[in-house]
């Protein structure tokens, strides 16, 4: 079914809405590599996804029998976005050692997404000792509402481990990249 609701997206937006390629952009250790990159890919497939939508509602009318109704589709195109954001994320969350937290609307999950890429980028940023003599941990989370504590449930302590784990990702790859290069 997904060749033809790309096709009708096409069709009718004059654009591709085939998501696999920006899903894949965001996929694997994009994150801890380039945060800002994943951010932005995240944040650009949330406006395709809206475009995508839109353009299911502007032309309803020509929905083929072949595709769903109206509001399935645009059910079905929005939970296959979602869901793999979704993924994406909860898998970062897993790599830091952060508990899966429910999302219960869009702004929840972009929210999480803000604040796991702000996070990662202090622990690449800085170094951990520059983190605690700081309290860039507190400032956050204090600027954040609670962000790291409540909303990820971490905690100062936990950023030692974090960042080894954000080291060992990125010298993990770095590393391969020399390798493929030599």
């Amino acid at each position: 079914m997904w060749p033809e609701i790309y096709n009708f997206l096409e069709q009718f937006s004059g654009v591709e809405y085939d998501f696999g390629d920006d899903l894949k952009s965001i996929s694997g250790y994009t994150a801890f590599i380039e945060p800002y990159q994943w951010k932005s890919g995240i944040d650009n497939i949330m406006e395709d996804l809206e475009e995508a939508l839109d353009c299911v509602e502007d032309y309803a009318e020509f929905i083929t029998d072949d595709l769903p109704r109206k509001k399935d589709l645009k059910k079905i195109i929005t939970m296959s976005v979602l869901s793999a954001i979704i993924s994406n994320l909860n898998n970062v969350k897993r790599n830091l050692n952060i508990e899966n937290v429910e999302i219960s609307n869009v702004d929840d999950l972009m929210f999480q997404i803000q604040t796991i890429s702000d996070l990662i980028n202090m622990l690449i940023e800085k170094t951990i000792d520059d983190i605690i003599q700081h309290d860039e941990f507190d400032k956050y989370d204090e600027e954040n509402d609670g962000a790291f504590t409540d909303l990820l449930g971490i905690h100062k302590n936990d950023m030692t481990n974090m960042s080894f784990t954000v080291n060992s990702i990125r010298q993990d790859y770095f590393e391969t990249l020399d390798e493929e290069n030599e």
